[in-house]
């Protein structure tokens, strides 16, 4: 296998133990990547929040707006039903300039939240679940969360 050949070559300069097998080199070379990457989400996010972790500007691009609502969605539990009232008592403890409606139909409309036809209960999508946990966004401390 090739790698062998670049793992021998590795330990014989002294860049990795000489009993680390190649594949761990790979792993670790993955993680460090995806570190990278969860940094870079972190840095890009934290442009929208002020000093206590809230939302303070809604952004511009799409892309920034989705980074936003994801971080939003992960102050939503996976399972819980909530109604409109505390949607936007959540979305309220997270942002600043006072435009929880807007939250909560971006969240709606870009899939982070399901909900029944009528609105009157919410709950966080299957697919969103998936990825609000802290591998995929770094967890910031936050204000004081009770949700329910």
């Amino acid at each position: 296998m090739r790698l062998a050949g670049y793992s021998a070559a590795a330990s014989a300069i002294g860049l990795i133990p000489p009993a680390q097998p190649c594949d761990t080199i790979v792993i670790s070379m993955l993680e460090l990547l995806w570190r990278k990457v969860v940094a870079a989400h972190s840095y890009a996010l934290r442009r929208f929040l002020d000093n206590h972790e809230r939302v303070k500007v809604w952004p511009a691009r799409k892309t920034d707006q989705q980074l936003v609502l994801r971080y939003l969605a992960s102050k939503f539990q996976p399972g819980v039903g909530y109604s409109e009232k505390e949607v936007n008592a959540i979305l309220n403890r997270y942002h600043t300039f006072e435009d929880y409606a807007l939250l909560r139909r971006s969240l709606y409309d870009y899939g982070f939240l399901e909900r029944e036809r009528n609105g009157s209960r919410y709950w966080l999508a299957a697919a969103t679940a998936d990825t609000t946990d802290d591998t995929a966004l770094p967890s910031l401390t936050a204000p004081d969360d009770h949700t329910t």
